[in-house]
């Protein structure tokens, strides 16, 4: 019901590396979401950091940082902005497992306090962990596949992963993309 311009987006791209600035440190590079480093911004970056247990890496630069890790601090960049949605492109692209899981807890932690967000990935089982809806497109020109609706519970944890719901679903959208290599998950959460 809003319009464009009273709508905020948190965008969180697939490589970070471009996206932090290198001459900032996580909590600077956070705080500049609230177009300013005066110690409220701070203070809000460090609460978001602390939340997502890396408050040990506010003080780090980016090239000091794992991927993983550059990835929550976009993720708490785009919580600080108070965003009406959130944007994920690729948030587990190039992570190992531990950095994924600490992505998939930051987004769980999101979706757990009601965020609006879409999310397009080709982790099939964080996609069904994270999202309600998920649309499976085609090789391009795209077009929707498939559309699922993911009857887990509201409230989820990583355990999850292991439910045979969720493997079930999982089971739906894998046998969807068989012979469709390439094609990409959109998935709303």
């Amino acid at each position: 019901g809003n319009s464009p311009e009273e709508t905020r987006i948190g965008y969180v791209p697939q490589h970070t590396g471009g996206v932090l600035y290198p001459w900032f440190n996580a909590v600077e590079n956070i705080a500049f979401a609230m177009a300013g480093q005066d110690k409220e911004a701070k203070a809000g970056a460090l609460g978001v950091l602390s939340e997502f247990g890396i408050s040990h890496y506010a003080d780090s630069f980016p090239y000091q940082l794992s991927g993983g890790i550059k990835q929550l601090v976009s993720i708490a960049r785009a919580k600080l902005f108070s965003p009406g949605i959130f944007l994920f492109d690729e948030p587990f692209n190039s992570l190992d497992y531990q950095n994924s899981f600490l992505v998939e807890n930051a987004l769980l932690k999101l979706r757990g306090e009601g965020a609006t967000a879409l999310l397009v990935s080709h982790d099939i089982q964080s996609a069904v962990l994270l999202c309600d809806k998920i649309l499976v497109l085609t090789k391009k020109p795209a077009r929707i596949a498939m559309l699922l609706s993911v009857s887990l519970p509201k409230e989820r944890s990583p355990g999850m992963r292991f439910s045979p719901e969720l493997n079930i679903v999982s089971g739906k959208i894998f046998n969807a993309l068989q012979g469709m290599a390439g094609d990409t998950i959109v998935a709303h959460a």
